[in-house]
């Protein structure tokens, strides 16, 4: 009876033992935290420097604009002439309802660099068969450069970890066509067209 008595009550100091250890193991290990959420804080940035995307803010989704190469080309008049930069076809294929909160967002631009200097939007002139802007004017009093004429004021903000984003200042734009491009590429043109009724 003694005997087993003896062995119960080893049982019993080793289970005691036993919780004992686990106890102390448990409290000596940091207090758990949620694992990080894949993704969390992240956003959705240009795959290639120096390219314009639409960015959906509901969605953060960023939507490609209609990329085209503009051409350069002279109209000649009595005593007159002007030079235009034009991009084939009246209108753009990325079209905007006019109430759309315009944001876009760009990459590669050094963060040290002023966005003004290097970033245009300029609404262009439709034609019968394309879209262009007057970049000089030559008449009998001399030659007059307009490029730095016609820019839309815009707003900059850093996007991301390398990215910019940008909106026009004042919305919405005015119905027609617009086209945003860098100093980096400047005849690389980025279009959108925006529908609805003039102010």
């Amino acid at each position: 009876m003694i005997g087993r008595s003896a062995n119960v009550f080893a049982w019993a100091w080793a289970a005691l033992l036993a919780y004992a250890f686990v106890s102390l193991a448990s409290a000596q290990q940091p207090p758990s935290t949620p694992a990080p959420t894949l993704g969390a804080g992240f956003v959705a940035e240009p795959a290639y420097d120096f390219e314009f995307y639409f960015l959906d803010v509901q969605s953060g989704e960023l939507k490609k604009l209609e990329k085209a190469q503009a051409n350069t080309n002279v109209k000649s008049g009595f005593m007159s002439a002007a030079g235009y930069w034009e991009i084939d076809g009246a209108a753009s294929t990325v079209r905007f309802p006019r109430d759309t909160q315009l944001n876009f967002v760009i990459r590669g631009l050094p963060r040290n660099m002023n966005p003004e200097d290097q970033l245009t939007l300029r609404r262009y002139e439709s034609t019968r068969s394309t879209r262009r802007f007057k970049v000089n004017k030559t008449n009998i009093g001399g030659a007059k450069m307009l490029t730095s004429e016609g820019k839309i004021a815009l707003v900059f903000e850093p996007y991301g970890a390398t990215s910019l984003k940008i909106a026009p200042e004042r919305q919405p734009l005015d119905a027609g066509e617009y086209v945003l491009a860098s100093g980096k590429n400047p005849m690389t043109k980025f279009c959108f067209g925006i529908d609805g009724p003039e102010n």
